[in-house]
């Protein structure tokens, strides 16, 4: 067979993208084209983004999803208007939006003074947090059982290798019992929770690429030397396939693992 799974890059870390509170209305003068109200709203929605890490639970991860669902649109609205806030480039470079960045991988944290390089990151922010609820969604559900004959009549392309949201467990995972017994492929167990998870990997797909088009791109020819690698654009378009081949996996293990519980 041609291992499908083998294309997969271990990203399992995308979702750890971290940045701390900015409070907007420090350096920036509202007025009418952008309330203060609304400065203090970015804010406020910036600092809930803060408040939840990649680790948590479904429900913190759903926050998580929603918050950064919440100020992307206001910061594309600030955005917008920032030429009209007065907010020349020299007054930008006051800007400090903290952030890391797990794909570049060696632990650095960035500053970024650039409104629009914020805005990549936002957006990725957005991506890797849809992308998370999936992956908490996976951890919650059973492991299938590991044993010598689990490839006899299992075509191997639908096991995903370690590091993916349907990464493979060590030998003597748990093992499970009831309607839901195990395919003999490593890996979790989706049952009934397969759609959610491949459709929340879709619209992480659609998140990516949208970055991935219409949002990095236009940073390139300005980025500095040291920067998140969540602002080039070949690395939103890469998770981008990644969470499309995700979301296949997880169907199509639902799909294995129903027929193969009809067989017992």
């Amino acid at each position: 067979h041609v291992a499908f799974a083998t294309m997969l890059p271990p990203f399992d870390f995308a979702g750890d993208l971290v940045t701390e509170p900015f409070v907007f209305e420090k350096e920036i003068s509202s007025d009418e084209s952008f309330a203060l109200s609304d400065v203090r709203a970015l804010s406020t929605k910036r600092r809930t983004l803060c408040a939840f890490k990649g680790d948590g639970n479904p429900t913190d991860a759903a926050a998580r999803s929603h918050a950064a669902d919440e100020y992307v649109p206001h910061l594309e609205a600030l955005v917008g208007k920032i030429g009209e806030l007065g907010v020349t480039a020299d007054r930008q470079q006051r800007f400090s939006f903290q952030w890391n960045s797990p794909l570049e991988g060696l632990g650095n944290t960035f500053k970024l003074s650039d409104i629009k390089q914020e805005l990549g990151m936002a957006w990725m922010m957005r991506a890797a947090c849809k992308r998370q609820e999936a992956v908490v969604a996976v951890d919650e559900r059973p492991r299938a059982v590991v044993g010598p004959a689990r490839h006899e009549t299992d075509d191997d392309r639908l096991v995903v290798i370690g590091g993916s949201v349907l990464d493979t467990p060590p030998p003597g995972a748990g093992k499970q019992t009831g309607a839901e017994k195990s395919p003999k492929s490593p890996g979790p167990v989706l049952g009934e929770s397969a759609p959610a998870i491949a459709t929340a990997l879709r619209v992480a797909a659609g998140l990516y690429k949208h970055a991935a088009l219409n949002i990095l791109p236009q940073l390139k020819d300005d980025l500095p030397g040291e920067r998140p690698n969540e602002l080039l654009a070949s690395m939103a378009e890469t998770m981008r396939l990644v969470c499309l081949a995700e979301a296949q996996a997880a169907t199509v293990r639902r799909g294995g693992g129903k027929k193969n519980t009809k067989k017992k």
